[in-house]
């Protein structure tokens, strides 16, 4: 069975009123061809391209986290984007293509 796509998974979390105290989180990993990725590039550019022409608000997670934590209202459509570790594909793959579209981004470092 196929994994569903971003489209998919997007569409199944939008709720019909939103009250606007959530947000949607994609996390990544790895992203590109490489014999380890867990993204390839291809899907990477598919939700990127699902997001900016869905009208998504891609914002820093801190942003987003920061609101939520007092009560504010996010942008009924915000997402972050967030990478865990420090892999190379983030710096060769993932940068380029969120530079172009404006898109924030979260890097989570481990020790």
């Amino acid at each position: 069975m196929a994994a569903p796509t971003l489209a998919a998974f997007l569409v199944s979390v939008d709720c019909p009123v939103r009250t606007q105290d959530s947000s949607v989180a994609l996390m990544y990993n790895r992203v590109g061809a490489a014999d380890g990725a867990t993204t390839e590039i291809a899907a990477f550019e598919n939700h990127l391209t699902h997001l900016s022409t869905n009208n998504y608000e891609v914002l820093p997670l801190a942003q987003i986290v920061a609101a939520l934590q007092v009560g504010a209202t996010v942008p009924g459509r915000a997402a972050a984007i967030t990478f865990d570790g420090r892999h190379i594909s983030i710096y060769r793959e993932v940068w380029p293509r969120l530079r172009a579209l404006g898109f924030a981004f979260t890097v989570f470092r481990h020790h």
